[in-house]
């Protein structure tokens, strides 16, 4: 056994190792202080705080005195709760930086949402009439009201409670009992964030309304939220009213001919889908053609960018003609009929192509023509072409083609560039002439103009023989 012996005062200790501690005050001392500072806020009318404890206590007590930026200053709160004293409490705290409007249950408060709108909802879970969920899915439905945030109090503590607030849409959920610190902290973090969020969307609706593509934006339950200044302009040359038709069916009340049309097929499939697509639609009310492009948003509706491209559309038929009528004429030809692009890749081949070489036109687009010609003549035509094409050089040459039965024959070509204003070119088109009899006989007269060179070469050194001429006597 043994025996432990403490002595008592500080008699016994060195000078250095002691310490006057009658300022000091126990942490506990100073939390008591802090929780009655807190309850006397909830007392009506104008109670004295407590004086701060020294030695650096006040940290640990609510303040009114936060410091505010100047997003938030000054922003409206309607406050829901049916307990007068909690009613009272939490309205006193705020009002020193806010405007705040505080009822007594859901249904007054959103009246007072209905009448102007706030920057926050602060609402307890239990009341009568209407209670704080019920609330919050009025607001989550309507699009003037489903962005404001809400912060519900309740005093269901524990992360089920929390987490079953937060998956029906609160934007902060708060557990009585709370400090006043704690209070003030999570409502100006959520109207700082609210207002961040305010002029993210105003930097993208300046960026919209300058957009020259047309831009709606429709919610879940297909009615307009949205639809900047060239949508706004499309609908008023229509005659249409655009400020009118926020808030209207897209399907009943705004465009019901495009009913059961590739629109409302489209449309409906981004919708239920979630998926993003571009098409052309052509509007028949309108008589005008519109190239869109609809994606999903988060809240469930969709957006839909349009652009009119009638007068594009016109070309392009236009051009479409313009080709068919090109086409007859140079399948109506007797000659092989080419067309190819500025660097002289082949784009176009007649049937003639075809029917002549017996090879699929697909398989002689590009540089496929070149494997028809004769082994002897490609490095000259390839050549030829390239410094056609280089501009050094007009494109007019003969060569021999395969034939589909093996057999070579003779072609004149002849190509001519379009171009453009700048002077570039665009395009080449020519035609391959078959003149193997044109050769033939060419290469036949050379022959027999040969032939007669020979004879008369030969003839030039012919000598006449003279010979004496025996004179028969006369009878």
């Amino acid at each position: 056994a043994f025996r432990v012996i403490l002595p008592l005062g500080h008699g016994h200790l060195p000078q250095a190792q002691v310490r006057d501690d009658r300022g000091l005050r126990s942490v506990a001392a100073i939390g008591a202080e802090a929780y009655v500072e807190e309850a006397l806020r909830w007392l009506p009318g104008d109670t004295p705080a407590l004086s701060p404890p020294s030695h650096g206590a006040s940290s640990l007590l609510p303040t009114e005195a936060a410091d505010q930026d100047h997003a938030t200053a000054g922003a409206r709160i309607v406050l829901a709760d049916d307990n007068a004293d909690m009613r009272d409490y939490v309205q006193r705290l705020l009002s020193a930086h806010y405007e705040v409007e505080a009822v007594a249950d859901g249904e007054a408060a959103w009246e007072a949402i209905r009448r102007k709108a706030p920057d926050l909802v602060l609402t307890d879970v239990m009341m009568p009439r209407l209670d704080g969920f019920g609330l919050l899915s009025r607001l989550r439905t309507f699009d003037g009201t489903h962005k404001i945030p809400v912060v519900m109090l309740s005093a269901r503590a524990g992360e089920e409670a929390r987490v079953e607030g937060l998956e029906a849409g609160v934007d902060e959920y708060l557990t009585k009992p709370f400090s006043a610190r704690e209070l003030m902290a999570r409502v100006r973090s959520q109207l700082q964030m609210a207002a961040l969020r305010q002029d993210g969307e105003a930097r993208v609706t300046r960026v919209l309304e300058s957009l020259d593509d047309g831009v709606q934006v429709l919610g879940a339950d297909w009615r307009f939220t949205y639809m900047n200044a060239a949508a706004r302009d499309a609908l008023t040359a229509q005659g249409i009213d655009p400020e009118a038709r926020i808030g209207k069916h897209y399907w009943d009340e705004v465009f019901p001919e495009a009913r059961g049309t590739e629109l409302e097929r489209h449309l409906r499939r981004v919708m239920t889908e979630r998926v993003s697509i571009a098409f052309e639609n052509f509007y028949e009310p309108w008589q005008k053609w519109f190239a869109v492009r609809a994606f999903p948003v988060e809240e469930g509706g969709i957006s839909i960018y349009f652009q009119e491209i009638s007068e594009r559309k016109h070309a392009e038929a236009a051009l479409r003609e313009s080709e068919e009528r090109w086409r007859g004429l140079t399948e109506a030809m007797p000659q092989l009929v080419w067309a190819t692009s500025a660097n002289g890749w082949t784009a176009y081949l007649n049937q003639h192509w075809q029917t002549y070489t017996g090879v699929p036109l697909d398989q002689l687009l590009g540089e496929g023509w070149v494997e028809c010609l004769h082994p002897d003549d490609r490095e000259r035509t390839v050549r030829h072409w390239a410094d056609a094409v280089a501009g050094r050089s007009v494109y007019d040459i003969e060569y021999r083609l395969r034939r589909f039965d093996g057999a070579y024959r003779w072609f004149k070509t002849r190509g001519v560039s379009v171009r453009d204003e700048d002077g570039q070119v665009r395009i080449w088109y020519g035609t391959c002439t078959d003149i193997q009899d044109a050769v033939v006989a060419r290469e036949q007269a050379e022959s027999a103009n040969r032939a007669k060179s020979e004879f008369l070469a030969n003839m030039s050194h012919w000598r006449p023989i003279r010979s004496n001429w025996i004179t028969a006597p006369a009878i």
